[in-house]
């Protein structure tokens, strides 16, 4: 095979001075939009190779067609299609303003709204095609809006750039699965953390110490707002909320990052305001100092709309250096954003487990699923804690009986290889699932003909 300058790094040094260039750079420039002027110029690298166009445009768009040069948006505007180019006429033909646009899904599916745009960008040649290209699982099996439904749209997927096209183009495979790679994970959370899961989960100290850092929280929230606290099912949130309060402008507690020795965290409007400024009570002093925050806070219950609990100095013994890293790691086994990679969805706020004595959980759903099936991860499951290894469980319904793994990590993995590995554990109790709906979609099917034959009898 002759050499080539079309290497990994070559396309994503153009890629990186394309966007810098662009105007999808600054802070206040969503990261979906960066993201998507990067796989956008990558993309128009490939197309400079006439090989590397007609192996895209025979797989993604299943023929073939004359293109003109494809270039990527410049500003990767939402009104705007994120690469185009012009579809040449046959040979002596009249050109009739035939163009190739295509739109990309990055960390989430193409929306609608923008579809029904770019259609009508298409103008009005029968040659014209808008492409979309997003992850299978934002693919939907049907959309019945209009513009999804003209036939000059076509749907591909990154997993199929990563693999078929890739093998199509087999002199650039290496490019293409890069490409393919980028978008089905940029937008999504980065679980490759400086940790040893293996060493972390499994000290029956660090366990012990993280259970207690809930019990103050727990003890904080009880005293505060009155309540027990559990996983916010909020819509928008990119990580876990494991919370209480933090609504229609009252004040609230989350257990989030540590903060001053802390990870019992005062909080409104969703901004991280101050510790709340106890750590882990150690002795009589701390206790008494302790009861004194806990009759405080009580006392504030009505008033949460006011002044939050100040911040004030730290009682009792800072966190180890490790509660932050375990806490980071079970976060990302908790994360909505990565489980939603497996069809997993948050079960509503009133079905969500309450953080108890003994366990914290967070329970699923899928859309898909039967009524009543539910699944949960849930760490913990007696009083005194030994461990932080997670278990993944599907609930026992009317269908089928309650199933469980505890998915303890190996030595040597890393973060993102033992997230994995759970989320592929929690996927593995959907098979029984899937295996009902197949067999009541095949009892379906097999009525609907003994009906067709029975009319046809008639």
């Amino acid at each position: 095979m002759a050499r080539s300058y079309a290497t990994v790094g070559q396309m994503i040094t153009y890629a990186y001075e394309q966007v810098a260039r662009s105007r999808a750079t600054g802070a206040t420039v969503p990261q979906n939009r960066r993201f998507r002027a990067l796989t956008g110029s990558l993309v128009e690298y490939m197309m400079m190779s006439p090989r590397s166009r007609d192996a895209f445009v025979q797989v993604l768009l299943g023929g073939s067609l004359d293109l003109g040069n494809v270039v990527a948006s410049a500003s990767a505007s939402e009104r705007r299609p994120d690469l185009s180019a012009r579809i040449l006429p046959p040979d002596g033909a009249d050109d009739d303003g035939a163009r190739l646009l295509i739109a990309l899904g990055i960390g989430g599916p193409v929306p609608t709204a923008r579809v029904e745009r770019l259609v009508q960008r298409l103008g009005d040649s029968s040659r014209s095609r808008l492409l979309l290209i997003q992850r299978k699982v934002d693919s939907p099996a049907r959309d019945d809006s209009d513009a999804v439904a003209d036939r000059r749209v076509s749907s591909s997927t990154w997993e199929k750039v990563r693999g078929k096209l890739a093998k199509e183009d087999s002199a650039h495979a290496d490019l293409w699965r890069t490409i393919g790679d980028i978008g089905l994970t940029a937008g999504l959370p980065v679980v490759q953390l400086p940790v040893h899961p293996f060493t972390l989960l499994n000290s029956p100290e660090i366990a012990m110490e993280f259970r207690a850092h809930l019990d103050v929280f727990h003890a904080a929230c009880r005293a505060a707002l009155g309540v027990t606290p559990r996983f916010s099912t909020r819509a928008d949130q990119p990580y876990p909320l494991l919370q209480a309060g933090d609504s229609r402008g009252r004040w609230g507690l989350r257990f989030a990052e540590v903060f001053n020795g802390s990870p019992t965290i005062v909080v409104r409007n969703g901004r991280v305001l101050h510790p709340l400024g106890v750590a882990l009570p150690d002795d009589a002093q701390d206790h008494a100092a302790w009861e004194k925050v806990r009759a405080d806070l009580r006392a504030q219950r009505g008033n949460r709309t006011g002044t939050p609990p100040k911040h004030r100095p730290m009682i009792g013994v800072p966190a180890n250096p490790e509660i932050e890293p375990v806490r980071r790691l079970l976060w990302s086994v908790m994360n909505p954003v990565l489980l939603a990679e497996h069809g997993f969805v948050l079960a509503p706020a009133k079905h969500q487990p309450l953080l108890t004595a003994s366990t914290l959980a967070l329970r699923l759903e899928r859309p898909e699923d039967p009524d009543g099936i539910t699944y949960t991860i849930t760490v913990g499951g007696q009083r005194e804690w030994s461990s932080l290894v997670p278990r993944v469980q599907r609930e026992a319904s009317a269908l089928l009986p309650a199933e469980e793994y505890a998915v303890a990590p190996r030595r040597g993995w890393s973060s993102s290889e033992f997230v994995w590995e759970v989320h592929r554990a929690l996927y593995s109790l959907t098979v029984p699932v899937r295996r009902l709906h197949r067999a009541e979609r095949a009892a379906a099917r097999t009525t609907d003909q003994g009906h067709t034959q029975s009319r046809t009898g008639e």
